[in-house]
């Protein structure tokens, strides 16, 4: 199945499959294993055995979000590898930036759902989240308006540039943020 996904001219399918083997296999071996376990705990009664759920479910949420990451990671290498290669200029730092806080999303969406899973009330947790939220909002507002304002061009985030004898780079983070390294011993 993976070799015909890999024939296909879509991407997206491709790193859809790749994302999903391992996370797949282990979720598999997690259900079985604690299936395995419920049928000893139905013959020996052991506290221990009333762990197997919860911590089946946290294997399972974790498996989830294993394969989102994966699957975020692998979209985001094909969909840069797809448009370089059709010759398309983009903005890597960009497409870097989002998958990263989509990756982030999932890891705190999946941490939290799996602390609720195990019994831990995490109300406190989004309160307090919800507070700092507003704090790092305040804070980084010039950010994201810079970063969600657009570009001026669609340039690459490292530029080379000389001068005479004088050489450099531009490193390009984001909108309006620039950093500018000489090379080599020079008066400016």
């Amino acid at each position: 199945m993976y070799r015909q996904f890999q024939e296909t001219n879509s991407y997206w399918d491709d790193a859809l499959v790749d994302a999903i083997r391992t996370p797949l296999r282990v979720v598999i071996w997690v259900i079985g294993i604690s299936y395995a376990i419920s049928i000893v705990q139905a013959e020996k009664a052991a506290t221990i055995f009333a762990a197997v759920g919860p911590l089946r479910d946290v294997g399972v949420i974790g498996g989830i979000a294993w394969f989102l990451v994966r699957f975020i990671t692998r979209c985001e290498a094909s969909y840069l590898k797809h448009k370089s290669g059709a010759g398309e200029e983009i903005d890597q730092t960009t497409a870097h930036a989002i998958a990263q806080l989509l990756r982030l999303s999932v890891i705190i969406t999946a941490a939290l759902v799996g602390l609720q899973t195990l019994g831990y009330k995490v109300s406190g947790v989004l309160a307090f989240g919800g507070i700092g939220g507003i704090a790092v909002g305040f804070a980084a507002k010039d950010f994201f308006a810079n970063f969600f304002g657009g570009h001026d061009s669609p340039r690459s985030a490292v530029q080379c540039w000389r001068l005479g004898a004088i050489a450099g780079q531009k490193h390009r983070r984001y909108r309006g943020e620039n950093r500018l390294a000489v090379d080599g011993n020079a008066n400016l």
